[in-house]
Formats: structure tokens, sequence, C-alpha cells
């Protein structure tokens, strides 16, 4: 698949997206911010454009909102549903409205180590730790991100925490000169301890044996 239309040519192309489909992306921070922007729009745009296997499914179609990081060699975008989740118990209900995928490219990179650890940690049934939907997926990528560049891209679908991480909560609070009172700093200490213990027992219940993961 190619971001190029029908009959269209790289030059006019441009003119269309604000970049240059046959160039390869820069890494962030080299390119220009109006690019950068235009490349970053055209990837959060690019999801119809994906191989069957990997997309969202094209009923629902869902939306790219914004990019949500980038790394050496990975970008993360978080994606919605572009009409309400139908009720519960519906056939072929998502469940969940918005997502973070996060893709990879260059064929290497640690994508591949992060998906089987959040595939052994699926069972553990904790709403301490992220969950991974789906599996990792390969696919080509169309030249909009350094992340999706010409050439093989892998993909995972992960849990969106709508209030993002820890750290960015410290880093708001610390912006804005207001403190944490102590009854939110033991619920953060909780659910980190709950996390570790679901991560090294394979579950969250002090009753039961600790996993074999062998």
């Amino acid at each position: 698949m190619t971001l190029l239309l029908p009959n269209e040519t790289y030059d006019e192309a441009e003119v269309r997206l604000g970049f240059r489909l046959d160039q390869m992306p820069q890494k962030l921070h080299r390119g220009t911010a109006k690019e950068m922007s235009a490349r970053a729009n055209a990837w959060l745009a690019s999801e119809p454009l994906w191989s069957p296997q990997s997309r969202m499914g094209s009923n629902p179609a869902w939306t790219g909102m914004k990019i949500m990081g980038v790394g050496g060699n990975g970008t993360a975008g978080k994606w919605r549903l572009t009409y309400p989740n139908p009720p519960e118990g519906t056939p072929g209900r998502m469940p969940f409205e918005s997502i973070v995928v996060k893709q990879q490219a260059g064929g290497w990179g640690d994508m591949r180590n992060e998906a089987e650890i959040y595939e052994l940690l699926r069972h553990t049934n904790s709403q301490h730790l992220v969950k991974m939907f789906r599996r990792i997926y390969e696919d080509q990528g169309l030249n909009t991100v350094y992340a999706d560049r010409a050439g093989p891209v892998t993909r995972i679908y992960l849990e969106d925490c709508e209030r993002g991480d820890l750290q960015g909560m410290i880093f708001d609070r610390f912006k804005d000169h207001d403190i944490f009172d102590e009854n939110e700093i033991w619920d953060a200490f909780h659910c980190i301890a709950r996390g570790l213990y679901a991560m090294h027992f394979g579950h969250e219940s002090l009753k039961e044996d600790r996993w074999d993961r062998d």
C-alpha cells in the first residue's frame, strides 16, 4: 500500500501531504517542525492502509488522535473509535473505545521481547499492569514517520491509560506547584506493589502459589 493517490506524482503528493514520500523520514528533531507535524498526521491517518491482518477492523473505523511518544526507533500513537461502541454483548464489540498503537521499524529492536512479556502477563488479570490486545503484527512501512519508514515494521496494541503514567502525573503536579496528599501517595505505592506482586506471582491473590513460568 502507498499514500500516493492514483496517477499522483511525488511532487503533487508533497503539496498535499507536506513532505516527500520518496525521502526517508528523519528522526525526531532532525527535520523541521512543519514537516514532522505533517508526517505525524499522515501516520495517524494511515490505519486504513495497514495490512488487513494488522488493521483494527474496517468496521468500526478508527481515528488517530495524537502521538503519545517517540523513541529511538519507535513511535506510539492513540486511536479512538469514530463512533460510540455498541452495547456490551453485541457481536464483534471491541473491548475498548481507545487504544495505543506502538510501532517499530527496521526489523530489529525490543518490540518482540516487549510483546512476549505482555503475552506472559496476560493471564494475571491484574488492573495494575498494562494489557496488550491481540498480538504483535508485521507490516510494511509507508514512509510517514521514522518508525514507519519503508521496509518491515511491527505493531502492538496496548491498553490506553487515559490519565497517563505516574511520571507524567508527578511532572504535572510539580509544574502546577501542587503537592500530593498522603492518601494519594499511599494509593500510588499500593498500585505499584500490586503490580510487582502480579508480575512475580502471576496473580494478585495472597492465597495462591506462585506461577510456574518455566
